[in-house]
């Protein structure tokens, strides 16, 4: 796991099985927010809309990220969000962009002050310790990244189909959304949706890249 994300192991991780069925990765999350509070800890921070639901009604102090806000469609989302961002116990919102933080704060105009910016970001590569060797003559373009609307694919796929000679590479995102890039776009010869790949296999395709 630590090779997978790239990180240095300096901290312990305690494994549960996740569960993609419908409904049941909601009590998976409830599951797993309870384990954490009879761990006593004094702060919980996560990315599960419902463990962050779990943990500001256990009363406990609560760190919420968001990536995204335009697939919370559902109402039952919106009002567990809402729950989540009146509550006392939640101590900082976190999200990666500016554009997502006005979004919130303009439907929820109190959160103005608890709300953090932390853009994404990713280690620096020494290119000249690489042994890369170009396999043609093109121009490599690599985007490595969530492929939400307003992560900048939008930009590429127009970009990628007046460039025919450049090819684009973009790495990440679930099958799922690039199906409905597909179904969306035209999608040109010199793009190539990679979809979600490991730290180490990432990392490959930023080096291969000319940009």
């Amino acid at each position: 796991m630590y090779e997978r994300y790239g990180v240095r192991e300096n901290f312990n991780l305690h494994l549960n099985s996740s569960y993609q069925w419908r409904g049941v990765n909601i009590l998976h999350s409830f599951y797993c927010t309870l384990l954490v509070y009879f761990r006593k800890n004094d702060l919980i921070y996560t990315r599960s809309l419902w463990s962050a639901l779990t943990a500001v009604f256990l009363r406990k102090k609560t760190i919420y990220e968001m990536h995204a806000y335009a697939n919370f469609k559902k109402p039952v989302h919106r009002v567990a969000l809402k729950m989540i961002l009146n509550s006392k116990n939640l101590n900082k919102l976190v999200v990666i962009s500016l554009a997502l933080k006005k979004d919130l704060v303009n439907d929820y105009p109190s959160i103005l002050n608890k709300c953090l910016v932390a853009h994404d970001g990713s280690d620096v590569i020494n290119i000249n310790n690489t042994n890369s060797k170009k396999q043609n003559c093109k121009t490599q373009v690599c985007y490595v990244g969530s492929l939400y609307t307003g992560k900048g694919i939008e930009i590429i796929i127009p970009l990628s189909q007046k460039m025919p000679d450049i090819d684009f590479h973009v790495v990440g995102g679930s099958k799922k959304r690039i199906f409905e890039l597909m179904a969306k776009y035209e999608i040109p010869s010199n793009l190539r949706l990679h979809g979600f790949k490991n730290y180490p296999e990432a990392q490959a395709y930023r080096i291969h890249a000319d940009i």
